[in-house]
């Protein structure tokens, strides 16, 4: 029987910003898998009426999801033009 005494951890980083003024300090409910540096930048994207509402686009998953939706949807209408044309 293998033991496994490796443990994994989340960090949960708290986002501090500026919306019009007004600071914004929300603890984000995603974890890393890193500790990431008191002071880091990260691209993130958040609802203007509800500034707590983040989203991280920077090394996100669902950013690259959103990114290949985009290309199979351009790709797919291109297609359809071409056959449509044809």
């Amino acid at each position: 029987m293998q033991s496994d005494d490796s443990f994994s951890y989340s960090y949960f980083p708290v986002i501090q910003f500026y919306d019009y003024g007004n600071e914004i300090k929300q603890k984000l409910s995603i974890g890393y898998g890193k500790e990431l540096p008191i002071g880091s930048s990260l691209e993130i994207m958040y609802e203007e009426n509800n500034p707590k509402r983040i989203l991280i686009l920077e090394n996100n998953p669902q950013k690259k999801l959103y990114i290949i939706f985009i290309i199979v949807g351009i790709s797919s209408l291109i297609a359809g033009l071409i056959i449509r044309i044809l």
